[in-house]
Protein backbone atom coordinates (compact mmCIF):
# COMPACT_ATOMS: atom_id res chain seq x y z
CA UNK A 1 0.00 0.00 0.00
CA UNK A 2 1.28 3.46 -0.89
CA UNK A 3 -0.31 6.80 -0.06
CA UNK A 4 0.21 10.40 -1.11
CA UNK A 5 -1.51 13.65 -0.19
CA UNK A 6 -2.58 16.16 -2.82
CA UNK A 7 -3.10 19.67 -1.48
CA UNK A 8 -4.95 21.81 -4.02
CA UNK A 9 -4.62 25.27 -2.51
CA UNK A 10 -6.44 26.98 -5.41
CA UNK A 11 -9.69 25.22 -4.57
CA UNK A 12 -8.95 24.62 -0.88
CA UNK A 13 -9.21 20.82 -1.12
CA UNK A 14 -6.89 18.14 0.23
CA UNK A 15 -7.03 14.54 -0.94
CA UNK A 16 -5.39 11.42 0.49
CA UNK A 17 -4.81 8.87 -2.26
CA UNK A 18 -3.98 5.24 -1.48
CA UNK A 19 -3.15 2.54 -4.00
CA UNK A 20 -3.17 -1.08 -2.87
CA UNK A 21 -2.40 -4.20 -4.94
CA UNK A 22 -5.37 -6.54 -5.25
CA UNK A 23 -5.37 -10.33 -5.37
CA UNK A 24 -6.58 -10.14 -8.98
CA UNK A 25 -3.45 -8.37 -10.29
CA UNK A 26 -5.28 -5.04 -10.41
CA UNK A 27 -4.68 -2.11 -8.06
CA UNK A 28 -7.34 -0.64 -5.79
CA UNK A 29 -7.52 3.15 -5.61
CA UNK A 30 -9.03 4.90 -2.61
CA UNK A 31 -9.28 8.68 -2.29
CA UNK A 32 -10.29 10.38 0.94
CA UNK A 33 -11.76 13.71 -0.15
CA UNK A 34 -14.61 16.13 0.35
CA UNK A 35 -14.59 17.18 -3.31
CA UNK A 36 -17.64 15.96 -5.22
CA UNK A 37 -15.75 15.95 -8.53
CA UNK A 38 -12.97 13.78 -7.12
CA UNK A 39 -15.56 11.47 -5.54
CA UNK A 40 -17.00 10.96 -9.02
CA UNK A 41 -13.52 10.48 -10.49
CA UNK A 42 -12.56 7.73 -8.03
CA UNK A 43 -15.63 5.73 -9.05
CA UNK A 44 -14.12 5.58 -12.54
CA UNK A 45 -10.61 4.62 -11.41
CA UNK A 46 -11.32 2.48 -8.34
CA UNK A 47 -9.52 -0.45 -10.00
CA UNK A 48 -6.59 0.17 -12.30
CA UNK A 49 -4.24 -2.13 -14.19
CA UNK A 50 -0.47 -2.08 -14.57
CA UNK A 51 -1.06 -0.65 -18.05
CA UNK A 52 -3.09 2.22 -16.55
CA UNK A 53 -0.08 2.99 -14.37
CA UNK A 54 2.65 2.71 -17.00
CA UNK A 55 1.08 3.58 -20.39
CA UNK A 56 -0.26 7.14 -20.45
CA UNK A 57 -1.66 6.86 -23.97
CA UNK A 58 -4.32 4.38 -22.86
CA UNK A 59 -4.48 5.02 -19.13
CA UNK A 60 -7.93 5.44 -17.61
CA UNK A 61 -6.23 7.39 -14.78
CA UNK A 62 -5.65 10.27 -17.20
CA UNK A 63 -8.37 9.67 -19.80
CA UNK A 64 -10.89 12.31 -20.77
CA UNK A 65 -13.77 10.04 -19.78
CA UNK A 66 -12.37 9.60 -16.25
CA UNK A 67 -11.38 13.23 -15.69
CA UNK A 68 -14.11 15.15 -17.52
CA UNK A 69 -15.73 16.45 -14.32
CA UNK A 70 -12.47 17.92 -13.01
CA UNK A 71 -10.53 20.98 -14.09
CA UNK A 72 -7.50 20.30 -16.29
CA UNK A 73 -5.31 21.75 -13.52
CA UNK A 74 -6.44 19.28 -10.84
CA UNK A 75 -3.44 17.29 -9.58
CA UNK A 76 -5.44 14.32 -8.28
CA UNK A 77 -4.88 12.12 -11.38
CA UNK A 78 -1.14 12.72 -11.10
CA UNK A 79 -1.41 11.92 -7.39
CA UNK A 80 -2.95 8.55 -8.30
CA UNK A 81 0.03 7.89 -10.56
CA UNK A 82 2.52 8.94 -7.86
CA UNK A 83 0.91 6.57 -5.34
CA UNK A 84 0.82 3.77 -7.91
CA UNK A 85 4.44 4.31 -8.94
CA UNK A 86 5.45 4.22 -5.27
CA UNK A 87 3.54 0.97 -4.86
CA UNK A 88 5.17 -0.77 -7.84
CA UNK A 89 8.67 0.48 -7.02
CA UNK A 90 9.06 2.96 -9.88
CA UNK A 91 9.65 5.70 -7.28
CA UNK A 92 12.01 4.88 -4.46
CA UNK A 93 10.20 5.11 -1.10
CA UNK A 94 13.37 6.35 0.60
CA UNK A 95 13.86 9.04 -2.06
CA UNK A 96 10.20 10.07 -1.74
CA UNK A 97 10.62 10.32 2.02
CA UNK A 98 13.75 12.45 1.59
CA UNK A 99 12.24 14.95 -0.87
CA UNK A 100 8.81 14.98 0.85
CA UNK A 101 6.98 16.72 -2.01
CA UNK A 102 6.98 18.02 -5.56
CA UNK A 103 5.37 21.38 -6.14
CA UNK A 104 4.14 23.91 -8.64
CA UNK A 105 4.60 27.54 -7.66
CA UNK A 106 3.18 30.66 -9.24
CA UNK A 107 5.33 33.70 -10.03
Amino acid sequence: MASVNVNMKLCGKTHKITVTPGDDGMFDVNIETDCENVMEYVKRVAKISMEDITDMSGSKVMSYDSTLMMTPTCLVPKGVLYAAWLEIGMISPSRAKDVKENSISFE
